[in-house]
């Protein structure tokens, strides 16, 4: 069986609808308004009589610009009308800032990362700002942000789907289902390359940031740098149209309104905007040292972690010890379901709660950590695997399977479907396999196979029986 071509995503939106995706902004009300006062004239406009609008702030409305108080107080205040809906997406800069009003265990090295912009915007004396102390800047936090501000933030969402097109913050990991996809991924996660997700997903995100919009195989970035670059980027959609836009403004003039002539169609790494001063990344995992004594001392201090994670779990038995995770309870405690702003959710477990039960299959007990890789379980049979669905009940798992025994017959190998439970950040699911697949080569090509029929999968590596009787 030969693989067939890579399929070309169908991306559009629905029909008399109108889509605006407006990347990060940090800080720069002059450019949101630019935006919004351009959408909005085309609401207005005779031509626009009947069609509806939904405008998607993609995240991180505060930090390193100058008037992070101004953005909040401006998206706060628009409201919905009979034709347009806005809809706000959180970033992980609206994560740590609620981290810190929670009282959170987070990096104080937020100060760093764009958060004295933000309280300088809300009137605080940097000057008076607590050093390393996380408890006392989150009460300057508090006494600085308004309620409504905190409100505001608190109902930020962290992914929609419209048409053919998912919006989130920072992405989707590529070798993940939809489903296994976390809070920290969709906060935190950062392209650098533009390999085809398993998940089935266009993406159109932020957070990794480059001098032009990027427009990959399944995936828009549109996070410009606008608070260096003084470009700010608007995606307009409207049926399988779109349009890039760049909002710009020079001096003391209005900004304008004009279209990207060149996009980034073959992007491999982030390139920070040449007008951009080096700035370090934000994330309270990252210690990224400025000397290289202090580089080699991490590197020690890791291989020291590391030797003795391996003792202790030798130790233990061969039981993993559960992660300790840098955020909130919120981004760690659950698998992020879809948010449909087109009808009721269409993922898959909620199509399938009606689908008739079929036949039980073996379900395997899985404990997953981060990694994904599975601990402890009753022993799978070896061989690669094809994982077709992470879903709510082992029925659902099953039906994945028999929706594509139905769909793809001709390509199926000798062997049974496997259902394992698996427990991942809190949150219980049935991962679907196919299995039995004697190399990489016949589970890649199934794949493809059920790719270009619609259907996402992942090759998973085959067990060797040592590893299953070191278990």
């Amino acid at each position: 069986m030969s693989a067939p071509s890579e399929p070309k995503p169908v991306t559009q939106v629905p029909t008399g609808t109108i889509v605006h995706a407006i990347g990060d902004i940090h800080g720069r009300v002059d450019l949101l308004n630019g935006a919004i006062d351009a959408i909005e004239a085309e609401m207005t406009a005779p031509s626009s009589d009947g069609k509806r609008f939904i405008t998607i702030f993609l995240g991180d409305y505060i930090d390193r610009g100058p008037d992070s108080k101004a953005v909040l107080s401006r998206l706060a205040g628009l409201s919905d009308r009979p034709n347009a809906e806005w809809v706000f997406l959180r970033g992980n800069h609206e994560q740590v800032l609620l981290d810190l009003v929670h009282g959170m265990e987070v990096s104080t090295r937020w100060t760093e990362f764009g958060g004295v912009a933000t309280l300088e915007s809300y009137g605080v004396d940097p000057s008076t700002l607590p050093a390393n102390n996380v408890e006392r800047l989150g009460q300057a936090v508090r006494e600085a942000v308004p309620a409504g501000h905190i409100e505001f933030l608190k109902r930020t969402k962290l992914n929609c789907r419209i048409g053919d097109y998912r919006f989130v913050h920072a992405g989707l990991r590529p070798d993940r289902m939809f489903e296994e996809q976390s809070t920290d991924d969709m906060l935190w996660f950062r392209y650098y390359a533009d390999g085809l997700p398993i998940h089935g997903e266009f993406v159109v995100h932020g957070h990794s940031p480059n001098e032009k919009p990027i427009l990959g195989r399944s995936r828009i970035g549109i996070d410009t740098e606008a608070y260096a670059s003084g470009a700010l980027t608007a995606l307009r959609l409207e049926g399988e149209d779109r349009q890039f836009l760049r909002i710009s403004r020079s001096g003391d003039a209005s900004p304008e309104v004009s279209t990207w002539q060149e996009l980034d169609g073959a992007y491999g790494r982030r390139t920070r905007t040449a007008s951009a001063a080096p700035a370090p990344e934000l994330d309270p995992l990252a210690t990224r040292p400025k000397r290289r004594f202090f580089g080699i001392m991490a590197s020690i201090l890791v291989l020291a972690v590391v030797l003795s994670g391996t003792l202790l779990l030798v130790l233990n038995g061969g039981r993993a010890a559960e992660p300790r995770h840098r955020s909130s309870a919120e981004r760690s405690a659950e698998i992020i379901r879809m948010t449909s702003l087109s009808g009721p959710d269409s993922s898959l477990s909620q199509r399938d709660r009606s689908a008739e039960r079929v036949p039980t299959v073996a379900v395997a007990t899985t404990q997953a950590v981060p990694e994904q890789r599975s601990v402890g379980l009753p022993s799978p049979a070896p061989g690669w695997r094809v994982q077709i669905g992470a879903l709510d009940t082992p029925e659902l798992a099953e039906n994945a399977w028999r929706r594509i025994a139905g769909t793809a017959q001709e390509a199926l190998p000798a062997a049974a479907p496997q259902v394992e439970k698996v427990r991942v950040s809190g949150k219980t699911y049935y991962r679907s396999y196919v299995t039995g697949f004697p190399d990489s080569r016949s589970a890649t090509s199934f794949c493809s196979t059920l790719q270009a029929s619609g259907h996402p999968c992942i090759v998973h590596s085959a067990l060797r029986q040592a590893d299953i009787a070191d278990r």
